[in-house]
C-alpha cells in the first residue's frame, strides 16, 4: 500500500474539530481519558477519499480544543486474521493503568470482497502508553 497523504495546508481544513490529516474519516470510535490526555479514535481509510479497508485513526488534546494527529492506532491484521478486512467500530475503556481498545474485527469470506458475506469478531487491544497497542 501507498503512504497515507500528508496534512493539508488547504485554508479549507478544519481548525477546531476532530479530523483526519487526509484521507475518508467516519465514525467517532473509543473517546477517553488516559494518561492526561482525551483520545479519540475514528473509522479512517488513510490510503483514499474513498471508502477502503478501515483503520483506527486517532487524535489526542488536553484541552479538547487543540487536537494533536498520533499515529494509526489499529490496522488490518494480515490475511486469515478475523480483523484482515477492517477494524469497525468500538469503544476504549480505562482500567489498571491500562487503555482497552473494543472493536469489531472484519473478514470477507472470499477474501476479497463482502459478495459472499463476512464474519465479525468482536476483539480486544490493549495500550500503557495510548499511543502503542497490541491486539
Amino acid at each position: 500500500m501507498s503512504e497515507p497523504i500528508q496534512l493539508s495546508n488547504d485554508r479549507w481544513y478544519p481548525q477546531f474539530h476532530i479530523t483526519a490529516p487526509s484521507d475518508w474519516i467516519n465514525d467517532p470510535n473509543g473517546l477517553s481519558f488516559f494518561k492526561g490526555r482525551y483520545h479519540a479514535f475514528f473509522q479512517h481509510h488513510p490510503y483514499s477519499a474513498t471508502w477502503g479497508p478501515m483503520h483506527w485513526g486517532h487524535v489526542s488534546s488536553t484541552d479538547l480544543i487543540s487536537w494533536q494527529h498520533e499515529p494509526i492506532a489499529l490496522a488490518p491484521g494480515e490475511p486469515g486474521e478475523d480483523d484482515a478486512d477492517g477494524i469497525w467500530s468500538g469503544s476504549a475503556v480505562v482500567h489498571d493503568d491500562t487503555l482497552y481498545a473494543f472493536y469489531t474485527g472484519n473478514r470477507w469470506v472470499n477474501g476479497v470482497d463482502d459478495s459472499e458475506g463476512k464474519y465479525q469478531t468482536q476483539m480486544l487491544a490493549t495500550s500503557t502508553d495510548g499511543i502503542h497497542f497490541t491486539k
